[in-house]
Parts: structure tokens; C-alpha cells; sequence
């Protein structure tokens, strides 16, 4: 991360503001695609998440079950 000489990261806040503002636009010109695209990432993201954690736990499960299966 580059900062400049305040120890700011200026880029980041500029690129930040920028995917802002184009996001703020997209909304005012197609408000109906903003939000089915917003609803279905939301979805996939959880979803993502859910499995994530469904194969995690499996995982550990067999893990203890080899190492102490009277637990």
C-alpha cells in the first residue's frame, strides 16, 4: 500500500470514491439490474460461505473421529 507523505493512502481513497460514484450512476440509470445484481451476489456469497463452512466441518469431524473415535 502506498501512502503519500501525511501516511494517507490517497490512491485507495480516490479508486474507492470512484467505484462509489460508478456504482451511485448505474444505480440512477438502471435501478432494477443494480439490484438484481446486488440481490443475486448477496445470495452467492452466502452460499459460498454455507459450503465453506459445511465442508469445513466435515472435515473436522473426520479428522477427530480418526484420531479419537470414542469421543
Amino acid at each position: 500500500m502506498k501512502l503519500n507523505r501525511r501516511k494517507v493512502p490517497a490512491r485507495a481513497i480516490l479508486i474507492g470514491s470512484l467505484f462509489g460514484y460508478g456504482a451511485v450512476i448505474a444505480s440512477v440509470i438502471s435501478p432494477e439490474r443494480v439490484f438484481t445484481f446486488l440481490l443475486n451476489a448477496s445470495g452467492a456469497i452466502m452460499l459460498f460461505i454455507y459450503s465453506t463452512i459445511a465442508v469445513a466441518q466435515i472435515r473436522q469431524r473426520q479428522k477427530l473421529q480418526a484420531t479419537a473415535p470414542s469421543a
